[in-house]
């Protein structure tokens, strides 16, 4: 498995780690909240997380970017293997987990048999203790496969290589890889509204915000056919249907 990745991120020989991390590492090196510690104990999760690279000036010739507020001094890459079973739950709890922890910007993996997400997340600068770090966004692909591609993974994996992506510093190379992941996304949520994607293709965290809308509306209207289904009254029924009426109005 670890091939796969090996070859659709290619990067350069001198930047691999391929270090196991022990499943304790979080609990030895930072600290976690309740729920983190709870998750942790599941056994078997994660099966493994695997240190794959470490992305820096002297290993790359790639300037360093700081500023006041954020600081991209190296860019860390893991693979977390995690069980099928245990993917729809945690999967993204252990995505949030690396990327608020570990204080480098990391790009992570998750992945099981069969598919695999591809992870980034922003960091600043905590402003009281200038060694930490705050998490401030994190942006997750499209679920991918790994047995087949379809045209929407294959634009991303080829978007994600070494050898396309920015070179300029580290902080433009992570923003290649944050909006590989957000075309990916802004396919996949916006795939029958090309005109949508086309205009907000320009500024990819503005597509980010469209994305997380239009996700935050399918719910709530999924959760109003819920009640209009449930609805035991006409007049309740007329009403929930009136608000779904008026929901999917103010969306177009």
């Amino acid at each position: 498995m670890m091939s796969y990745f090996t070859k659709i991120l290619g990067l350069p020989e001198i930047c691999v780690e391929n270090s196991h991390l022990p499943k304790n590492f979080f609990e030895k090196k930072f600290k976690l909240s309740a729920a983190e510690t709870k998750m942790l104990k599941v056994p078997y999760l994660p099966e493994r997380i695997m240190w794959m690279a470490s992305i820096k000036p002297r290993n790359t010739s790639i300037p360093v970017y700081v500023s006041d507020k954020e600081a991209y001094t190296e860019l860390q890459v893991f693979i977390v293997q995690i069980l099928a079973e245990h993917y729809e739950a945690y999967a993204d709890r252990l995505i949030h987990l690396l990327h608020k922890h570990v204080p480098y910007h990391s790009v992570v993996v998750v992945h099981d048999q069969q598919r695999y997400q591809l992870s980034c997340g922003t960091q600043s600068i905590n402003q009281v203790t200038k060694d930490k770090r705050v998490l401030e966004q994190v942006y997750i692909s499209p679920v991918c496969s790994l047995a087949i591609r379809d045209d929407r993974q294959s634009t991303m994996e080829q978007c994600i290589r070494f050898d396309t992506i920015s070179h300029v510093n580290l902080k433009s190379m992570y923003t290649s890889y944050i909006d590989a992941i957000i075309r990916a996304k802004a396919d996949e949520v916006f795939g029958e509204d090309k005109q949508l994607e086309s205009n907000l293709a320009s500024n990819p965290l503005q597509l980010w915000a469209a994305i997380r809308k239009a996700k935050s509306d399918a719910a709530q209207i999924n959760a109003l056919k819920e009640k209009i289904r449930k609805a035991q009254t006409l007049p309740e029924r007329v009403k929930l249907q009136m608000e779904l009426r008026a929901l999917k109005t103010s969306n177009k």
